[in-house]
């Protein structure tokens, strides 16, 4: 609405709109599958298996999530940097602990969804808002009332003007 009311320009709105729009979509039908925890329970399977025999049933799914998530998200963290990197393998790790952990609901799924489309369309119009070449001021200096302070002041002076003529000059204010 704030966007609105400053007149920004229009494709800020739906740029950020488009893509809340389709990760909020993507988000709640990927958790609503349950397409994370799937994975990494066929995962725990395949490590139980092979090389390792003792990994938990219970655990596994989510062990694989904290491994493979804090891999995924370290190295997309290195191609930022190396302070990206070490924020990649935790965020990385809880997350993927998050996701392996978790059975979703269709409900709780969409509520994810809707929240991550929500953030993504605000942060996306934030971001496009910056960028963009607009002076959000120029709406308010249309608005702002210069003709009514004029007449104001022209008022003031001449209500001045008569009170100092009536109470005449030897009079001390």
């Amino acid at each position: 609405m704030a966007l609105i009311l400053v007149e920004a320009p229009r494709y800020c709105l739906t740029r950020g709109f488009g893509w809340g729009m389709v990760l909020g979509l993507v988000t709640s039908l990927a958790l609503g599958t349950n397409v994370f925890r799937q994975g990494a329970i066929w995962a725990a399977d395949q490590l139980r298996a092979g090389p390792f025999p003792a990994l938990s049933v219970e655990w596994g799914p989510a062990i694989v999530g904290i491994v493979v998530g804090a891999i995924v998200l370290a190295i997309i963290g290195l191609a930022i940097s190396i302070r990206a990197a070490g924020l990649g393998l935790v965020l990385g790790a809880l997350l993927g602990w998050w996701l392996a952990g978790m059975t979703f609901s269709w409900q709780g799924a969409v509520a994810v969804g809707v929240t991550v489309g929500f953030s993504v369309a605000i942060a996306v119009m934030g971001w496009s808002v910056a960028r963009a070449d607009f002076d959000p001021s120029a709406r308010f200096r249309r608005l702002y009332p210069q003709q009514s302070i004029d007449a104001a002041q022209q008022t003031k002076t001449r209500l001045e003007e008569l009170w100092t003529k009536r109470r005449g000059p030897s009079s001390s204010a």
